[in-house]
């Protein structure tokens, strides 16, 4: 059985907190962690084109970069 954790903590030590975590828990802690990040960023400031401010240039990129982990939790 594969057990989820969800801590709550300011967006400025994510990264550093998952980190630490993917030492013991793998990798996939780092990479869920920096796409929640970048989630985040699209959320506040919406798609970027030019990509000054977000990695995500358009809409359906954000959808997808959603649905794809809801899809892999589902099969768990």
């Amino acid at each position: 059985m594969k057990t989820s954790i969800i801590a709550i903590m300011p967006t400025t030590r994510m990264a550093e907190i998952a980190t630490l975590l993917s030492r013991r828990f793998g990798d996939e802690v780092l990479e869920n962690t920096i796409l929640a990040l970048e989630l985040n960023r699209y959320q506040y400031s919406g798609p970027d084109p030019k990509g000054g401010i977000s990695n995500l240039s358009d809409d359906f990129t954000a959808t997808r970069l959603i649905c794809e982990p809801l899809r892999i939790y589902q099969r768990i």
